[in-house]
């Protein structure tokens, strides 16, 4: 479903990207935490864990996010689940795990998953804040969407003019794929932030970081 509709919405006047990912950042939305293993380490002693967030993306995320792709590719669509497994990793995890080791071409392997393959590090990305309330960046690591699906995701969309007069538009092409889908929420990525921070009062400043001009459509589903 998501391959299929990320496609039309692509292709839709007025689009100039979009994506889709299973959070975004500043939503105080917490990331599953994910424990791993590094190929070629020894074991870890009694007490030590290796623990980095997981995110769930397309290519074009970071992007739309404005974080810096730093070394590294983006994602494509030759990362499905018929092509080898590989992650692009956030600056914190490469130096709290690689230190001065180079991660690309690394491989590290999810530890609660039974049928997880090792993945080849490809990218390094900027850090991400996830939560306003977060005193501390934490380590992340993405997977790409064809090779890890999950049930909810976002699709992140930046347009050419005001992105509200797309919400029709995004609509349609989401049930063109699906009629039966259900879209859960349609707001800017700058209402987003402003709902998520309002607490602390400062939501006017800090939307400015990413501009007004993205839409997010949660679309929870089957994918296919």
């Amino acid at each position: 479903f998501y391959h299929q509709a990320l496609h039309r919405i692509q292709e839709s006047a007025g689009v100039e990207s979009a994506s889709v990912a299973s959070n975004t950042p500043l939503n105080n939305s917490p990331n599953p935490a994910m424990e791993f293993v590094i190929e070629g380490r020894p074991p870890l002693q009694q007490g030590q864990r290796q623990i980095s967030d997981l995110v769930v993306t397309s290519s074009n995320y970071f992007n739309l996010i404005g974080s810096k792709l730093l070394r590294g590719r983006d994602f494509t669509e030759n990362d499905n689940h018929d092509s080898n497994g590989v992650a692009i990793i956030s600056e914190l995890m490469a130096k709290r795990y690689w230190r001065s080791e180079d991660p690309i071409g690394r491989r590290f392997k999810i530890n609660s998953d039974p049928n997880a393959k090792w993945l080849t590090i490809v990218g390094i990305v900027g850090d991400v804040k996830q939560s306003w309330f977060d005193q501390e960046i934490r380590p992340q690591f993405y997977l790409p969407y064809l090779q890890r699906p999950t049930l909810k995701m976002l699709f992140l969309v930046r347009t050419s003019g005001n992105p509200l007069n797309l919400v029709s538009t995004m609509r349609s092409q989401i049930y063109a794929v699906d009629r039966n889908q259900p879209i859960d929420e349609i707001k800017t990525l700058a209402q987003v932030f402003k709902d998520e921070a309002s607490p602390l009062r400062f939501a006017a400043v800090l939307m400015l970081v990413f501009g007004s001009l993205a839409l997010i459509l949660a679309a929870i589903g089957i994918y296919g």
